[in-house]
């Protein structure tokens, strides 16, 4: 079963991040399903290895993204990933240190990255391009419509 399901209130509205949010998406369900079938923890380890590299990506192209288009969040949203990043290092160093890291644990930490964040942090930047792109845009058409 698949605990992390993509659906239109999860869109940002920018293509290319929710293209990433899906594929991230994709790989958390993964790994949520390869840890309760009971898998190796070779293949736990794996999974925890390729969702940090592909967060370290995602986070880096929307970090870029906010600084060019100068997103007034900045700061809180890079402060958010910060965090985001600490704790799948942590959970990452409690898992190879064999410690136990609960099903639940990690559904909590997926959601907060991956729902809640989304919903709290990357809808706000899809709402700000948006209506930077609709600004830009305004005022040529009705430059175009005066003439």
């Amino acid at each position: 079963m698949a605990h992390f399901q993509w659906n239109p209130t999860l869109s940002t509205r920018i293509d290319a991040v929710d293209r990433e949010h899906r594929e991230l998406l994709d790989l958390a369900n993964r790994l949520q399903a390869t840890i309760d079938d009971g898998r190796s923890a070779r293949e736990i380890s794996d999974l925890l290895s390729e969702l940090a590299t592909r967060e370290r990506r995602h986070f880096a192209r929307e970090e870029q993204l906010m600084q060019e288009q100068q997103f007034p969040g900045y700061a809180d949203h890079k402060n958010a990933h910060d965090d985001l990043a600490a704790k799948l290092a942590n959970v990452q160093e409690r898992f190879r240190a064999e410690e136990p890291i609960g099903s639940m644990t990690l559904l909590a930490f997926l959601h907060d990255w991956l729902v809640t964040h989304i919903h709290s942090h990357d809808r706000a930047l899809g709402e700000y391009l948006t209506q930077k792109a609709a600004e830009s845009v305004l005022p040529a058409q009705k430059t175009l419509k005066d003439d």
